[in-house]
C-alpha cells in the first residue's frame, strides 16, 4: 500500500544539458504511481526553435496528416533516462513520459507504475544522459506509522 498523496518540490539543479540547467522541480507520491517532473531553463533559445515553427506551420497547412513535428524541448531530454529508487529496494518501473516546450523553458514528466511505500525513508532520483553525465538527488521522506 502506498502513502497518501504528497508533493516534494526541491526545485534544484540536477544536471546540465544542451546549454541549460535541468532542475528537479517535483516528485509526486501517489498511492499507485510516482511522478518525477523536471524543467530545463536554457541560456539561449535552442537552435531548433525557428525550424520547429516552420515545420509546425507546414504540418498544419498540409492537413495534419503526418505526425506532429518534434518540439525543440525533445532534444533536451532525448537520451536522458530517469530512475527512482528508495531505501527499501522497491522496483519503480517507468510507465510513460512526456517532454516538450519551446522558447527557453522545457518540461519533462516521467511516470512510474508504483507508489512509494509508507515505510520508505529516502527516495533517490537519478538522471543519466547518453554521454554518461549523472545527476542525483536524495530526498528524505516522512515515514508514516
Amino acid at each position: 500500500m502506498g502513502r497518501r498523496p504528497v508533493v516534494i518540490s526541491p526545485i534544484a539543479p540536477l544536471l546540465r544539458r544542451e546549454g541549460g540547467e535541468v532542475a528537479l522541480v517535483s516528485v509526486e507520491l501517489w498511492p499507485q504511481q510516482t511522478i518525477v517532473r523536471l524543467a530545463a531553463l536554457v541560456d539561449e533559445p535552442v537552435a531548433e526553435e525557428e525550424a520547429f515553427g516552420a515545420a509546425l506551420d507546414a504540418w498544419a497547412k498540409g492537413g495534419r496528416r503526418e505526425p506532429l513535428p518534434s518540439e525543440p524541448g525533445d532534444s533536451i531530454y532525448r537520451q536522458v533516462s530517469i530512475t527512482v529508487t528508495d531505501d527499501l529496494g522497491t522496483a519503480y518501473f517507468p510507465k510513460s513520459s512526456a517532454v516538450g516546450g519551446t522558447g527557453r523553458l522545457f518540461r519533462g514528466d516521467w511516470y512510474f507504475s508504483v507508489g512509494v511505500p509508507q515505510t520508505a525513508a529516502r527516495l533517490t532520483i537519478e538522471a543519466l544522459d547518453a554521454g554518461g553525465q549523472l545527476g542525483r538527488m536524495d530526498l528524505e521522506l516522512e515515514v508514516d506509522p
